[in-house]
């Protein structure tokens, strides 16, 4: 059975935190209940079975119907096995191999030119003279020999870990991988997922429309030189004939968005001979650029940072989230939990104010009953990680009842942390020195080098008013560098 995410859709739209209107009268309840919020949230969340994946249409040519949520680009990664707490063969931590290898390879490259240096008697007399060089030389084999071992297993059961990742995705009905040229190792770990598919399409003789939907994004040329090939190359790298989705990936500045225009235009053969389905865009620009792009009418959809409290490289994004969705456009939100202001790890303040959803739950579930979003996308570190995904699937059919009283709890108490005029002014303060804008060139006199003001300004008010630390930690990195 189809289940349309339209029917869930809150309308007119809640406000974002920095939005200049409050929720309407009539979404709220005439108090705020703790009681009853919890009894309706208990209720969902315990229910027995879970509705079907709830679907919409996006783009006005391919009518692709995507899920509700969207299996990200980062469990795919290598490198993100070393990183997360996964266990190889569910004993070692696999972040733990880099240190081991720290270690054990230069005492392994040691000890043999110890053995050899110091006059083994193993060593036969006629070789003498190449005995140090023979110690050193073995000493170099047993070092890369042991990182050569250490690394396949570690890609195996990366191998494994993808396919249980992919496999649960398509059990909850998320038909649709979301990956990039540029995650390294990640297009090459979905291929045999996407083979599998494949073949099972293939063995089942299904004339249905097939198991799994791929999208992956490719970085804007100069001058789109080679782009089209690039992205034939990236097909054949994910082992399919076709691809469903793509996105021109990094539109992070303005000078970028020709860049971007022509990467598209670049795409049309592709796009006629229909090895590319759907084309749309991702960016880190400032939302007028976005809609700059939008109004060429060469895209169907877009990659965006949208979130309730803070758009990560714009202040607030709902405007370019309006935008689209005039346009008839798709919009699939990327890092729900993490540049959203590090919901995976809250405060004890923002989880009181959130109650009784857990911040990710109810970030995730403003997102999807915002008009015009078509589907987040999540990349789950472990099979658990799937678990407020399905709780929000549950939350749903409620959320008119429990997401209004939430919203006017949190910008309430924001108004009387930082006043209601600020609250309501502070976006439009923003936007003016948003991704290097209002800044002197740095040749002229007087000149600097731009900073991330919008980012720098989330951070300061997450951690003011929710004590949300450890974004503002985290994005440290990123605040000398609009555009990333």
């Amino acid at each position: 059975m189809v289940v349309s995410l339209s029917q869930f859709k809150i309308e007119p739209a809640l406000p974002t935190l920095w939005s200049s209107h409050d929720v309407p009268e009539r979404l709220l309840k005439e108090n705020d209940n703790h009681e009853d919020l919890e009894t309706i949230y208990r209720n969902a969340v315990s229910a027995e079975t879970v509705m079907a994946m709830p679907t919409s249409t996006v783009g006005t040519n391919s009518m692709a119907r995507v899920p509700a949520f969207t299996l990200g680009g980062t469990p795919f990664v290598f490198g993100f096995a070393l990183l997360s707490n996964r266990k190889i063969f569910g004993t070692f931590p696999a972040k733990n191999i880099l240190p081991l290898n720290a270690v054990l390879v230069p005492l392994l490259i040691f000890g043999s030119c110890v053995y050899y240096l110091g006059g083994s008697t193993v060593v036969r007399a006629d070789i003498s003279a190449i005995q140090p060089f023979l110690g050193v030389l073995l000493g170099l084999v047993a070092g890369f020999g042991w990182i050569t071992v250490t690394s396949a297993v570690a890609v195996y059961e990366h191998r494994l870990y993808s396919s249980k990742m992919s496999q649960r995705a398509l059990e909850l009905g998320m038909n649709h991988i979301e990956t990039a040229q540029m995650y390294m190792t990640s297009e090459s770990f979905v291929r045999p997922c996407a083979q599998q598919q494949k073949e099972k399409h293939k063995k089942e003789q299904s004339s249905k429309q097939k198991d799994l939907m791929i999208q992956t994004k490719v970085r804007p040329y100069k001058g789109a030189n080679g782009y089209a090939k690039t992205v034939q190359a990236c097909i054949e790298n994910l082992g399919v004939s076709e691809l469903d989705f793509l996105a021109v990936h990094g539109v992070n500045l303005a000078e970028h968005v020709d860049d971007a225009i022509a990467c598209a235009r670049a795409c049309k053969p592709l796009l006629d001979s229909q090895m590319i389905k759907t084309i749309g865009f991702s960016f880190h620009c400032h939302k007028k650029d976005a809609i700059r792009i939008m109004d060429t009418g060469l895209f169907e959809f877009v990659n965006m940072h949208f979130n309730f409290f803070g758009g990560y490289t714009n202040f607030d994004t709902a405007a370019a989230v309006d935008a689209a969705h005039a346009r008839q456009m798709g919009v699939m939100c990327i890092s729900p939990n993490d540049k959203s202001g590090h919901l995976h790890t809250p405060s004890d303040k923002l989880k009181e104010l959130c109650q009784p959803l857990h911040p990710m739950e109810f970030n995730m579930l403003f997102q999807l009953t915002y008009p015009g979003v078509n589907s987040i996308s999540i990349g789950p570190g472990e099979l658990s990680h799937y678990d407020i995904p399905v709780n929000v699937l549950r939350l749903l059919p409620v959320a008119k009842d429990i997401l209004p009283p939430i919203v006017h709890r949190i910008r309430t108490h924001a108004k009387r942390v930082m006043g209601d005029a600020f609250l309501t002014s502070v976006c439009d303060g923003v936007e003016g020195v948003t991704q290097g804008e209002g800044f002197p060139p740095m040749e002229e006199e007087g000149g600097m080098k731009p900073i991330a003001v919008s980012l720098l300004v989330m951070c300061s008010l997450m951690n003011r008013l929710f004590g949300m630390t450890s974004f503002g930690k985290a994005m440290h990195g990123n605040l000398s560098y609009p555009g990333d």
